[in-house]
């Protein structure tokens, strides 16, 4: 759960200007 809280953290300073990319990081949070 701390690595994926971290990373949340770092997706969230970096902008996500690509829709796939976007829509794999949803993914990705969805996963436990």
């Amino acid at each position: 759960q701390l690595m994926a809280e971290d990373a949340d953290r770092k997706y969230d300073e970096v902008p996500v200007n690509w829709p796939w990319l976007r829509q794999i990081l949803s993914v990705l949070k969805t996963v436990p």
